[in-house]
């Protein structure tokens, strides 16, 4: 049986909630990133904050991730509720990257439950980052209230 939500709905949903934690930082959807597109990237104070939503495939979500490394400060993994979650903490373990589930239909004004929390990437390129900043102020990914 699918999720009810497709992964693109279940990101805007996600965006949504992101604002209202986040609405003193630019948020932005869909950036490009070496050879990856980085669902959603926060400027946050500390540092550049990657999240890749998976509903499936939690695997393909590791190895993206990963690669987002690259040239962010964190990078988190979003899964809905109900996941095979502990297949998926094994798999983080000795990475930096965390681990979130969003519940679209919850009623908490955070619906975000962090399972494993991220670490300062110490893969970072210089040159990575400077690239993501670059194509974002190229680019037009910045969100809003509206998603």
């Amino acid at each position: 049986m699918g999720y009810k939500y497709s992964e693109v709905e279940f990101i805007s949903l996600a965006c949504q909630k992101l604002t209202t934690r986040y609405r003193n930082n630019d948020i932005y959807l869909g950036v490009p990133c070496l050879n990856r597109c980085i669902d959603v990237v926060i400027n946050a104070p500390e540092g550049l904050i990657a999240i890749e939503f998976k509903i499936k495939n939690w695997k393909k979500a590791v190895e993206q991730t990963k690669d987002h490394l690259l040239g962010v400060d964190y990078a988190v993994i979003c899964i809905p509720p109900k996941r095979i979650i502990s297949n998926i903490e094994s798999a983080l373990e000795g990475t930096p990257l965390g681990l979130w589930v969003f519940d679209p239909d919850s009623q908490n004004e955070w619906p975000f439950t962090e399972i494993v929390s991220p670490r300062k990437s110490h893969q970072k390129w210089d040159v990575a980052e400077k690239w993501i900043y670059q194509r974002i102020e190229k680019g037009d990914f910045q969100i809003g209230i509206e998603v």
